[in-house]
């Protein structure tokens, strides 16, 4: 039975200090999760965490996109590609992604302008999103 991404999940999954470590921003979408997280407590280390299922509808920690830069309003980090099962070496899909800071803290939308269309994200109290798509058949995927 899938859950809740949680920052409880996300701080146990990371292996991430429990006395610092922040979740700052928690999106998820069909099965694939993003995380924003302070990993000291001080958001010097910001890091965008990717998740996704396992087998049985539970959470695991699939991949680090690294550091978010901290400085910047709008969008810090971004990207977008395919995900694997390791245990089967099959192919699992295909997402996008985006996490960054608003303008002002506190909670608000903002809108981000991403893959030719705004999407409106909810910005969490110290103003820091997250957003994840998870796509089945990407219009941008070629192999060569």
């Amino acid at each position: 039975m899938a859950t809740e991404l949680t920052p409880e999940m996300v701080i146990d999954l990371g292996d991430w200090d429990v006395r610092y470590a922040r979740v700052l921003a928690i999106a998820t979408d069909h099965g694939t999760g993003l995380a924003v997280v302070d990993s000291n407590g001080d958001e010097a280390n910001i890091d965008a965490e990717h998740y996704w299922h396992d087998r049985t509808g539970g959470w695991e920690a699939r991949a680090s996109a690294g550091p978010v830069s901290t400085g910047e309003i709008g969008v810090s980090a971004c990207g977008e590609g395919g995900h694997a099962d390791p245990d089967s070496d099959g192919y699992l899909g295909y997402v996008r992604w985006a996490c960054g800071r608003a303008l002002h803290p506190g909670r608000h939308v903002v809108t981000v302008t991403a893959w030719d269309r705004d999407i409106a994200v909810a910005a969490g109290q110290g103003g820091w999103w997250a957003w994840v798509e998870s796509i089945q058949a990407p219009d941008k995927l070629t192999a060569t």
